[in-house]
């Protein structure tokens, strides 16, 4: 189990690296954007179409980063209501149904996205990269967001275990 919370910890801090470093090129990206169009008077291409593909960065990384601090979109107002046991159930539940999600949908949809973008190679419009780079980041979001679930997983049951036992 240490092992496992040393590996959330380390994926964790990257995972807050990586947004914040996207959230800053994404401002200087904008700000050029708008230099160049407003100042300028030519609009870059390159910096409107590395914007669009941060923010998608951004938004699965940050979708990572706000599941591991437990601020993701919740019902608490109706688990508020159920008595103790039924409030961890509904914690083990929704854990499960994250980490369930993250490998089918995330890893093994995004992997096959991936992989259907490589071949025929499809390449970005203006940064002529493959648009597999861009997809790579739903599974690697998936394997994080599956780790922090089954932490939280195994932290919930320990916590019942101890607290049938104390």
């Amino acid at each position: 189990m240490r092992a496992l919370t040393n590996l959330t910890m380390f994926l964790n801090k990257a995972v807050e690296y990586l947004v914040s470093s996207f959230m800053g090129l994404i401002v200087v990206a904008i700000c050029w954007q708008v230099f160049s169009r407003y100042i300028l008077g030519s609009p870059s291409a390159i910096s409107g179409e590395l914007a669009r593909y941060l923010l998608i960065w951004i938004g699965l990384f940050g979708a990572a980063h706000g599941y591991r601090h437990r601020v993701h979109l919740s019902l608490s107002l109706f688990t508020e209501k159920f008595s103790e046991l039924g409030q961890k159930l509904t914690r083990l539940l929704s854990h499960v149904m994250v980490f369930c999600f993250a490998i089918a949908v995330m890893c093994v949809g995004g992997i096959k996205l991936v992989l259907l973008t490589l071949q025929p190679v499809q390449l970005s419009p203006v940064l002529e990269i493959k648009i597999a780079y861009v997809y790579v980041a739903i599974p690697v979001v998936g394997v994080i967001i599956a780790i922090n679930a089954l932490v939280f997983l195994l932290s919930e049951m320990r916590n019942s275990i101890a607290s049938t036992k104390g």
